[in-house]
């Protein structure tokens, strides 16, 4: 979830009218832009302060600003609103979790082929209870003051630094997949699915952890998330889920359970201080990294190229020499 975002006002105080009242107004009931521009009240920004609460466009970190300088609110208070307004988008997500993997899985959609922006619209009450408006699978990205500049240019960077493109060699890629659907790829002598559920509710009084049955799927798929929160650690988005703690009070809500989302929840609570075991199916060279430590994101990229190597990718994620190889490919291009 993008830490920022635009939060517009209604250009008229609401009023509590009759259905046939001479005073009803749409710029009492809409906040959007392009409604509310043509109210003789409004009033736009021309700068790109992003912590200034004035005008009838803010960012949402004035908003946070203006609630504890101005009204006096103490930061408990506004980070309780910031967390009811993550759970009401998280619950949302969640109620639209199942359609949207069948859909991904219809389409021969994944993690590395494919992403999507999504806005959120929430109304905060007199009491700044947050409530769902509705979900834009196609946002509005265009900027029609310096403010949106500012804050949607961050946001376009930081979605391309967290989905983290990777160079493919496309003709191997095909070959795995062949590999893959007739039974002899190199990881032949390995389960490629991945752990169910049950086994990952592995009791800790069992001889066994649950890392000590990974698969190589699923080995794979803790290689590539670790590489995204690495990218996240850099940019203005926030993980809202898994959760490192208390991310088991969702379950309930899902149409059915992921063993990836267990899979990553567990992933979690150690990833602090890798064990020996794990770290050595992950082909990490030291038995435990504290996280953040320069050996420990060394070691996790490495384990990462090397998985990737040998599934036939070169590995290496989007930087300058990509950017580049796309400026040498479009001059070739006559026009």
């Amino acid at each position: 979830l993008f830490e920022n975002g635009l939060v517009r006002f209604s250009t008229k105080r609401y009023q509590k009218l009759k259905k046939n009242s001479a005073n009803r107004s749409r710029f009492m009931h809409l906040t959007n832009y392009s409604v509310n521009k043509k109210s003789s009240s409004f009033k736009a920004r021309t700068d790109a302060e992003i912590d200034a609460f004035r005008g009838s466009k803010w960012s949402l970190t004035a908003l946070w600003k203006f609630l504890t300088e101005e009204q006096n609110m103490d930061q408990e208070r506004v980070e309780k609103v910031w967390q009811d307004m993550k759970d009401v988008i998280l619950k949302t997500f969640i109620s639209a979790e199942s359609h949207i993997n069948i859909q991904m899985g219809l389409k021969n959609l994944k993690n590395t082929n494919c992403f999507e922006i999504w806005g959120v619209d929430i109304l905060l009450d007199s009491s700044l209870k947050p409530w769902l408006v509705e979900v834009n699978t196609c946002p509005d990205m265009s900027a029609s003051s310096p403010l949106d500049r500012a804050i949607k240019g961050a946001l376009f960077t930081d979605t391309f630094t967290l989905i983290g493109i990777e160079l493919c060699n496309r003709k191997a890629r095909m070959t795995m997949m062949m590999q893959n659907m007739f039974g002899s790829g190199s990881f032949n002598n390995k389960r490629q699915r991945p752990t169910k559920v049950q086994s990952l509710k592995r009791s800790s009084s069992d001889a066994l952890e649950w890392y000590d049955e990974l698969s190589a799927a699923d080995i794979k798929m803790i290689q590539q998330c670790e590489d995204e929160f690495r990218r996240l650690d850099s940019t203005s988005f926030q993980r809202i889920y898994p959760k490192e703690e208390g991310g088991e009070c969702y379950d309930y809500l899902f149409e059915s359970q992921r063993a990836s989302n267990k899979l990553m929840q567990k992933w979690l609570s150690v990833r602090n201080s890798v064990p020996v075991r794990l770290a050595e199916a992950l082909n990490m060279k030291s038995t435990a990294f504290p996280l953040g430590s320069r050996d420990f994101r060394r070691a996790a990229s490495r384990s990462r190229f090397e998985k990737i190597g040998r599934t036939g990718s070169t590995g290496k994620l989007l930087s300058s020499h990509v950017a580049q190889e796309s400026l040498r490919r479009a001059q070739s291009f006559k026009v």
